[in-house]
């Protein structure tokens, strides 16, 4: 991949993705992570690079953009709001909902370098309830939020997290 094209789309993101942001209506008081353009340059490398097709490689590395930047949701519309162009939002929808790639391989990757970088100290399992505004999303019910103290429409799931004393 060309990285001096690459470093440059990476400024401008960097640039694009601080507060005003205007698919984000309230700022996130949680610290916001950083990465390294030498760590955002491996991953890309492990990721995307087994990638056939230059194109899927392209769209992996705005995607992953996409993952870093975009501040809240990390939806293909906020993320094609990150880069400020419509057709970007919709080439990286096709990327992820259509493309002929394999997840697996891509996650098994994604794994093996995290496995490389860092020594789990715990791995964090935890339930977790995802708000829905509507009931078309697969999954949702109602729901006695706690933190909420009502019934939500909400989607239940499990996460799991790497927790570790160094920052990959």
């Amino acid at each position: 991949m060309n990285t001096v094209l690459n470093q440059a789309k990476i400024q401008a993101i960097r640039k694009r993705s601080t507060f005003p942001f205007p698919a984000y209506t309230s700022p996130d008081p949680r610290p916001r992570a950083t990465v390294s353009d030498e760590v955002f340059n491996e991953l890309v490398d492990e990721l995307f690079t087994p990638f056939p097709r230059s194109d899927q490689r392209g769209k992996g590395f705005d995607y992953l953009l996409g993952l870093l930047y975009t501040p809240g949701r990390k939806s293909i519309r906020n993320m094609a709001t990150l880069f400020g162009d419509a057709a970007v939002g919709q080439s990286l929808h096709h990327f992820i909902c259509s493309s002929t790639w394999e997840w697996e391989p891509v996650r098994q990757r994604l794994a093996r370098y995290l496995g490389r970088r860092t020594t789990p100290r715990a791995w964090v399992v935890r339930p977790l309830v995802i708000p829905k505004g509507g009931r078309h999303s697969v999954g949702v019910v109602r729901y006695y939020s706690d933190t909420e103290g009502q019934v939500i429409n909400a989607q239940r799931a499990v996460g799991v997290w790497l927790a570790s004393d160094q920052a990959c």
